[in-house]
């Protein structure tokens, strides 16, 4: 009885394994964090800026943005930009430490009103950003 209750654990141990390996965060999607953004002159055009890591050899980025995000109400605009990174560790304990410099990456958000007096806030840390204008 014994042996098969250690088979189980043995069968859960790699389904759990297998589990990590298939979802863990190399190539995951999210949402990035937003370093600065420019509001164009009729206030309906936003250029988050982004700040990308190391180029590769041939000159382009191991991130790549996959989705963008316009929310808007009468008193705040929520912009947020979805980027994944294949070229990210599989594991989370192996992930490189942030650095502080990094590529500066532009991504053009449309409004459907002018910006005006609105607040603009980011998804991925809900902090609220300060405008500048193109």
């Amino acid at each position: 009885m014994s042996h098969k209750i250690s088979s189980a654990r043995i069968l859960l141990i790699f389904a759990s394994l297998a589990l990590l390996a298939l979802t863990g965060c190399g190539g995951q999607e999210r949402w990035y964090p937003i370093s600065s953004i420019k509001v164009s002159a009729d206030q309906q055009t936003i250029v988050a800026e982004l700040l990308f890591g190391d180029k590769r050899e041939d000159g382009t980025f191991c991130e790549k943005v996959v989705d963008t995000k316009v929310t808007e109400s009468a008193s705040h605009v929520v912009i947020g930009v979805r980027v994944e990174n294949p070229c990210g560790s599989l594991f989370p304990w192996e992930e490189r430490p942030a650095k502080d410099i990094g590529y500066a990456y532009p991504v053009q958000l449309h409004l459907t009103q002018p910006l005006a007096q609105r607040t603009v806030r980011d998804k991925s840390n809900d902090l609220k950003l300060p405008v500048t204008n193109d």
